[in-house]
């Protein structure tokens, strides 16, 4: 019964999904997946007495025997579960260290009555759990847990509020609730006759610099053509995400090269630069010779049911309702086989992120971010509730990042550690796990490894993506680019840029020349603008009634939350605010609460 309470709350749409379970004494192991790869990833003994779960992928066993001298079977290969089985029964948990792949997984042991969860090295997939009571909870979401604990009485952890509200993601381990841990990456956690360990056997944050004359963009693309190539099933339909950014366009490329049968899907997206990012995502699919279908964008997205429902998975974990991977999600369907994503590929090479090879310059930046969400907070909450949220951020965010060892590439390693796997845009694992496979080969140990170990200051400012993108992928620089809210475009297409923008902006708000690319920055929508959908579904959730919890400093609400639905814009982001922390109370912490009001919608 637990389990399928457990289950219950996962499954967010009436599409058809697979269950496995396990059943033991005293608890039980279960899988929820689509139908995509028609094989189970739940896999147990011939005795039944030890047991595997997956969630994911292990990647280059089926390719020989390999270190773990843990055979392949049929010579058809065995299924993943089945190889981690295998694994962990020769080697115990000294195998993980030398698994590839992405996932998380549990291994049950009857005989030696214990249960161990685990993710790979790098950590991109989620995995939570509470150990208490006698027992070990876990779950790829925090709500599930919540079937089976009190989160009333857990209470809420408030300075994992502030990592949210402050800079769009948790630190470290921490949820929302109290005694929730998600787990880190290359990390187990054994729960054995009612006593918790836990182990980090891998940490990618430790990673040393390699000299700058050694860094090769030919070593980059092949790296990543390896680890793309390794997550390519026989037999399996390739569908890329493209968007008008770097990334996608970087693995669509990659899966060109290793002439692989490709489907590439866009999204209008016509909030972002009046639909020149699913513009620019055709011309770089055409230019390979690959149709890439473009889906509308969907008149009042945000106030669906299909918006919640891509909350509701991920917790509520999502900063920003504008999100073009956010509006994929309900254009998948299961023949799409395997959806390939680039999570994390931007931060890797550098990106935008990070204002200089300073530490000191780029974290106290980061923490300055904070502060105008800090005055909202303060303006919203009762001051003993702000105290216990504000007082230890600054001392929090900075110990986190002295975990990590000094380089010039240590900022780009704590956002990677702390930001991206804590989900500041939605986590393709989690959203899309239950329609159909998704695959991100950015976090290959190979590829990411290596390009972590370049120093941060030949990647500022996108120079070493644009160097390898014009050395190896040529063709797909021969239409503009838009990425982090910048337009990178070369200037023998010039048509396409003029049908979407003012030439007298791009010409005042020239950034920088690159040897094959014009920078650009974005214009970006002021709070003055006029109410908007997002602020329209804001004001449709809230009710008066709302702001009687005992958190809040309730009068002022009211009073501004009145201003507010008569027109009044410079209150939109304090009710943003106030609309998170409400849905999470209705997801998480009010008894019998609905959690979820609109029933999910789907086009036909």
């Amino acid at each position: 019964m637990t389990l399928q309470a457990m289950l219950g709350t996962m499954k967010h749409d009436d599409r058809e999904h697979r269950e496995f379970c396990f059943p033991f004494a005293g608890g039980g192991l279960a899988i929820l997946q689509s139908n995509v790869l028609g094989i189970s990833n739940l896999a147990w003994t011939t005795d039944r007495a030890r047991c595997v779960a997956l969630s994911g992928q292990i990647v280059d066993h089926d390719r020989g025997d390999g270190e773990l001298g843990v055979r392949r079977g049929d010579g058809t290969g065995r299924p993943d579960s089945e190889f981690l089985l295998a694994a962990l029964e020769k080697h115990g948990l000294d195998a993980l260290p030398g698994l590839k792949g992405e996932f998380a997984a549990a291994y049950y042991d009857g005989p030696g009555r214990s249960l161990t969860i685990a993710t790979d090295a790098q950590g991109f997939y989620p995995l939570y759990y509470y150990a208490g009571r006698g027992g070990l909870w876990f779950a790829s979401e925090v709500k599930a847990i919540l079937q089976v604990i009190e989160p009333w009485e857990q209470g809420q952890d408030w300075e994992a509020w502030a990592d949210f509200f402050y800079i769009g993601h948790m630190m470290g381990q921490r949820t929302l609730v109290r005694g929730i841990s998600m787990l880190d990456s290359g990390q187990w956690v054994r729960f054995r006759q009612g006593a918790v360990t836990s182990q980090k056997y891998h940490d990618f944050t430790q990673v040393g610099l390699i000299d700058p004359t050694e860094v090769s963009t030919e070593k980059i693309a092949s790296l990543f053509t390896q680890a793309v190539a390794r997550r390519v099933r026989k037999g399996i339909p390739n569908t890329v995400l493209l968007s008008g950014g770097f990334d996608s366009r970087f693995t669509l490329g990659a899966l060109a090269s290793l002439g692989a049968e490709i489907r590439a899907v866009s999204m209008a997206h016509d909030d972002e630069h009046r639909g020149l990012d699913g513009a620019l995502a055709q011309r770089a699919a055409a230019l390979l010779g690959i149709e890439c279908e473009l889906r509308p964008s969907r008149s009042g997205y945000y106030a669906s049911g299909d918006w919640l429902n891509v909350y509701h998975i991920l917790d509520g974990m999502v900063p920003n309702r504008n999100l073009f991977i956010s509006q994929v999600y309900p254009e998948l369907r299961t023949d799409m086989g395997m959806v390939w994503d680039s999570l994390a590929l931007d931060l890797s090479f550098g990106g935008y992120h990070g204002y200089s090879t300073n530490d000191e310059v780029n974290l106290s930046r980061f923490i300055a971010e904070a502060s105008t969400q800090r005055d909202i907070l303060k303006s919203v909450l009762q001051p003993e509730i702000f105290a216990a949220l504000d007082a230890r951020f600054e001392e929090r965010i900075r110990a986190e990042f002295e975990k990590i060892p000094e380089s010039e590439s240590r900022f780009i390693l704590f956002l990677l550690q702390n930001r991206v796997r804590r989900r500041t845009a939605v986590n393709p694992y989690q959203a899309y796990a239950s329609q159909v496979e998704a695959v991100t080969p950015t976090v290959d140990a190979d590829f990411l490894g290596y390009l972590l170990s370049i120093p941060n200051g030949m990647k500022l400012g996108h120079k070493l993506y644009i160097q390898t993108l014009k050395e190896h992928f040529p063709k797909l620089l021969k239409t503009p680019v838009c990425s982090a809210g910048e337009i990178f475009f070369a200037m023998s297409d010039p048509g396409l840029i003029a049908r979407h923008f003012d030439w007298k902006f791009l010409a005042k708000t020239q950034l920088a020349k690159y040897p094959v690319a014009y920078r650009f920055a974005r214009k970006f929508q002021t709070d003055n603008s006029p109410l908007s959908e997002n602020d329209l579904v804001t004001q449709k959730a809230l009710k008066d009634a709302d702001f009687d919890r005992p958190f809040y400093r309730s009068a002022a609400l009211r009073e501004a939350f009145a201003k507010y639905c008569q027109g009044a814009t410079e209150h939109r982001r304090l009710f943003l605010s106030v609309y998170y922390l409400e849905l999470w109370h209705r997801m998480f912490f009010d008894r019998n609460s609905s959690q979820l009001d609109v029933a999910p919608t789907r086009p036909a």
